[in-house]
């Protein structure tokens, strides 16, 4: 039995911001079940990190498939899972969807 690629592409994304996270000192936090949010996994540390106490960002993960034409690689981002994110705790989020490879 094999694993549809959309379910694959999404533990792909986790498993990469976890290796990443991991290397750089952050701690993982798992999604609240359901997510009806928008938010996929949490980023955070405990103590002081600057004038901030146990900062944390939550993060929505998004996996492409194909290849990159130049230097530009843009995705869409659904108007919903947006307006999700924009009301939410401060996000970090592109004024256009587009961001440099």
């Amino acid at each position: 039995m094999t694993m549809y690629l959309s379910f694959q592409q999404e533990e792909f994304s986790r498993a990469y911001v976890h290796a990443v996270a991991t290397v750089a000192g952050f701690k993982i936090y798992p999604p609240a079940f359901p997510d009806d949010d928008s938010i996929d996994l949490s980023i955070g540390t405990r103590g002081l990190l600057g004038k901030i106490r146990s900062p944390r960002v939550d993060v929505q993960l998004k996996c492409w498939r194909g290849t990159v034409d130049g230097e530009v690689l843009s995705y869409e981002l659904p108007i919903k899972n947006y307006g999700e994110l924009r009301h939410q705790v401060p996000r970090i989020l592109p004024r256009k969807h587009t961001s440099r490879v």
